[in-house]
């Protein structure tokens, strides 16, 4: 009677048993938003990278704050995910 998801545990600190827990469903990749269309983006110096960098790092840090506050025990994507996640 219920689910049972068998998952490999990555992290030491995390549950390996969870009674009753707050689910997250997500139909977005937990990852920066790429365009549909390839874009080419023409960067000439390498503070361009470095700040292009930045923002999908603190977009991905955005997102993770708004799970957070969600206080969920497991959160389930059907769609990439960012090392930074």
């Amino acid at each position: 009677e219920g689910v049972m998801f068998n998952k490999d545990v990555t992290h030491a600190k995390m549950r390996r048993r969870i009674e009753n827990p707050r689910i997250l469903l997500l139909d977005c990749p937990l990852e920066y938003k790429k365009g549909e269309s390839q874009a080419n983006v023409e960067l000439t110096r390498e503070e361009d990278f470095n700040t292009l960098l930045r923002l999908e790092e603190e977009y991905v840090e955005n997102l993770c704050r708004s799970i957070i506050a969600f206080n969920p025990d497991i959160v389930i994507t059907e769609k990439g995910l960012s090392d930074l996640a």
